[in-house]
């Protein structure tokens, strides 16, 4: 049986909060695949913090980021990501931004993306290192490949970050359900996804801010609910390739936003 501990760095580590949101407790299975340390570490290497005086932190930012991937609808917009960061800097004591969006997505496009792909690669590479030898199919390492969307932003750069975010917070949630896996005597395929994306964030604040007085308590419901949604086995399923609701019928955006916008104001 895995215990859980329920021992803090007390928030030494400016990235303390941002791992914490993935389950990481010192007593949890893959804890060490990536902890605020490591997390430091890879953006002081790649010359990447900033703003470790201000409101929009490299820390406070990049956790931001990762909670709108993992979102969708509304939840993605930078107004709920902003929303998040005046909730978490109430909830510790700090003061608040402005309902204001521009200074984080400012913040957003400083992330330095050789840093955010270490990341996704370390945690990916920790992970297949650590994983039990009867995870594998039939002891071979298979590589899958799992399609998503997302709403890409107006310039090329950001596109690229909002991908390495993306896929660094799918990693993080492979390694939560592999973590629930290990604890309940599952195999991780067995389990859903999104539910475990549901249930993360779900508590996302109070695993951050360190707000719930029963971590603990916290962290085996809910990997007891990740555990419990396995998925279908449902061989030889096909499904049609069409769209169920039509899309607006305006053109695709080609160009910046700021540019187009520019050019209307010109009409």
């Amino acid at each position: 049986m895995i215990s859980l501990s329920t021992s803090r760095t007390n928030g030494k580590n400016p990235f303390t909060g941002m791992a914490a949101s993935f389950l990481q407790d010192p007593g949890l299975p893959f804890a060490r695949v990536l902890d605020a340390e490591a997390i430091q570490r890879v953006f002081q290497e790649e010359d990447g913090l900033f703003g470790q005086e201000d409101i929009f932190s490299t820390q406070l930012v990049l956790w931001a980021f990762l909670a709108q991937t993992l979102r969708d609808g509304k939840g993605v917009a930078c107004a709920a990501a902003v929303a998040d960061i005046a909730t978490y800097l109430l909830q510790t004591g700090q003061q608040p931004p402005s309902g204001d969006t521009g200074d984080y997505c400012r913040a957003r496009a400083k992330l330095k993306l050789t840093a955010l792909q270490r990341l996704v690669r370390e945690v990916a590479g920790s992970l297949e290192d650590q994983a039990a030898a009867a995870w594998l199919w039939k002891g071979l390492h298979a590589k899958l490949v799992d399609g998503f969307t997302f709403t890409m932003p107006d310039t090329p750069e950001m596109v690229r970050r909002e991908l390495w975010v993306t896929l660094l917070a799918y990693n993080l949630i492979r390694k939560v359900m592999a973590t629930a896996a290990v604890v309940h005597d599952k195999q991780p395929r067995q389990l859903g996804f999104t539910r475990a994306c549901q249930s993360l964030l779900a508590a996302w604040m109070l695993l951050a801010t360190g707000a719930c007085r029963q971590a603990s308590a916290l962290y085996r419901t809910l990997l007891a609910q990740i555990a419990a949604n396995e998925v279908a086995n449902r061989p030889g399923r096909i499904e049609p390739r069409v769209l169920k609701r039509r899309r607006d019928c305006y053109p695709y955006m080609q160009r910046p936003r700021a540019q187009l916008q520019a050019e209307l104001g010109k009409t």
